[in-house]
C-alpha cells in the first residue's frame, strides 16, 4: 500500500465553510447587537418611567437612537392612566448624556405651532 492509497478525510468546500462562518457571525452580531442596544436604551427607559403615573405598566416600542445625537433616544411609550386603563402610545424623547432628561409629547397642547416645542425636537432628532 502506497502513501496515496491511505484514507484521507474528504476535502471541504471553501464555499461551505464560508457559509458556516457567515451564519455564525450573523448570529453573534444579532444576539450581541440586541443586548448592546437594550443596554444603551435602559437609561432612557428609566428616565421616561420617572415621568409616568404608573411606571411599572410602561410598554416601549419603536425605540431608536438619534442619528443627530447618539445620546438621544426616541420612541413610543404606553402606560396606565389615572383611571387604570392604558392611555395609548405617546412619543417621547430621552437624552442620556451629561444632563439626562426625558420629555413626553404634550398632545393636549393646542397652542403650539408645527415645528415648535416637542414637535420641533422630534423633527430634528427623531426623523
Amino acid at each position: 500500500m502506497s502513501f496515496t492509497d491511505e484514507w484521507q478525510p474528504p476535502k471541504k468546500s471553501a464555499k461551505a465553510l464560508l457559509w458556516v462562518f457567515a451564519a455564525a457571525a450573523v448570529a453573534a452580531v444579532a444576539f450581541g447587537g440586541w443586548k448592546a442596544f437594550s443596554m444603551r436604551t435602559g437609561p432612557a427607559e428609566e428616565l421616561v418611567r420617572q415621568q409616568l403615573r404608573d411606571p411599572q405598566s410602561a410598554v416601549f416600542q419603536n425605540m431608536k437612537r438619534s442619528l443627530k445625537d447618539p445620546n438621544v433616544v426616541c420612541g413610543l411609550v404606553n402606560a396606565r392612566n389615572g383611571y387604570g386603563g392604558m392611555a395609548g402610545f405617546t412619543r417621547f424623547i430621552a437624552e442620556t448624556g451629561p444632563y439626562p432628561s426625558a420629555e413626553l409629547d404634550p398632545a393636549d397642547d393646542k397652542t403650539r405651532r408645527p415645528g415648535e416645542g416637542f414637535d420641533g425636537k422630534w423633527q430634528v432628532y427623531c426623523r
